[in-house]
């Protein structure tokens, strides 16, 4: 049920910021999700590369990781699996948010108690199988924002145990070498107290919460965040790729691997095949809605003048 769960809601998700679905079918055994391809790779591996982002480059991905999880959240969605192998490089350098495997949908004043994630971006209040949600994902946000501007998570360990009690219990260190804007950026996303955490909550008369006071904070404060959501701001980094379909940004132990099927399980009833009834969905790809942005897009003057002349 968590690819249909997953369809569920990627058929619900429209956002230049979060991976596209494009069509939803099914076979008599299997059931697939096409998605769009996006050639510049993991952020995974960039980071991999270049071991830390500047301050400038680390704020243009998580500008737009802000406007792609407040989309979610407006439409009950938390990620809940924020990494950067689920975030995709598109050929255009922007950032694109995929995997929604772990996505769940809830409604306002709901708590949610599956523990699930990857633990060195989990919130504690997951750890602790509390109630939690929306706001585990700003967390989670920090713990990548750590990543991309000090090198690593802000708590590791190779016991899953011992690392659950530092994200519970351990001292944020940060490095002197950090603005003091990224700072104060990094202590208020991975803030163990929820209704503390910035990004939590909901702005009120005299307070501003929620998406609004992450967008205010002084590190986002050189961020046009309407000319951002429109890709009117141009990418720190522009990946290169020789044609659509160019894997060469991706890891070749992926690109690599042998193309198989999940194996078909014979015990699959009919009472079990109907709750797929519906699965299939088409969608516009990337492609499809560029095009239809050109065909709309007014000419200008010159290209005007040109086509009167013909």
């Amino acid at each position: 049920m968590c690819m249909k769960a997953e369809r569920d809601i990627m058929t619900k998700v429209r956002h230049p910021f979060v991976t596209s679905l494009v069509y939803a079918f099914q076979s008599d055994s299997k059931v697939y999700l096409v998605m769009d391809y996006h050639s510049g790779g993991e952020l995974f591996s960039y980071l991999r590369k270049e071991t830390l982002f500047t301050e400038e480059k680390a704020r243009f991905y998580l500008a737009e990781m802000v406007l792609a999880l407040a989309h979610l959240h407006s439409q009950g969605i938390v990620h809940r699996d924020l990494k950067p192998e689920n975030i995709l490089i598109s050929a255009q350098g922007h950032i694109k948010l995929t995997d929604f495997g772990l996505a769940k949908q809830y409604r306002e004043g709901d708590e949610l108690l599956t523990v699930c994630g990857t633990d060195e971006y989990m919130a504690p209040e997951i750890i602790l199988g509390k109630g939690y949600d929306g706001a585990v994902d700003w967390w989670s946000l920090g713990a990548l924002a750590h990543e991309m501007m000090v090198g690593k998570p802000p708590f590791q360990s190779r016991s899953i145990r011992d690392l659950h009690t530092k994200i519970l219990t351990a001292k944020l260190s940060l490095p002197k070498w950090l603005s003091p804007d990224a700072h104060a950026l990094l202590k208020a996303l991975l803030e163990r107290n929820v209704t503390k955490r910035l990004g939590s909550g909901k702005s009120g008369m005299f307070a501003t919460r929620g998406v609004e006071a992450i967008k205010t904070h002084p590190f986002f404060k050189s961020v046009d965040w309407n000319m951002l959501e429109r890709l009117r701001i141009p990418a720190p980094f522009v990946p290169v790729h020789k044609h659509d379909a160019d894997t060469s940004n991706f890891d070749k132990s992926v690109t690599q691997m042998a193309v198989t099927e999940l194996h078909f399980d014979p015990a699959i009833d009919e009472d079990q095949n109907r709750l797929f009834v519906g699965f299939s969905f088409c969608g516009m790809s990337e492609l499809q809605k560029s095009d239809l942005h050109r065909e709309s897009t007014p000419p200008s003057p010159r290209q005007a003048a040109t086509l009167s002349s013909e």
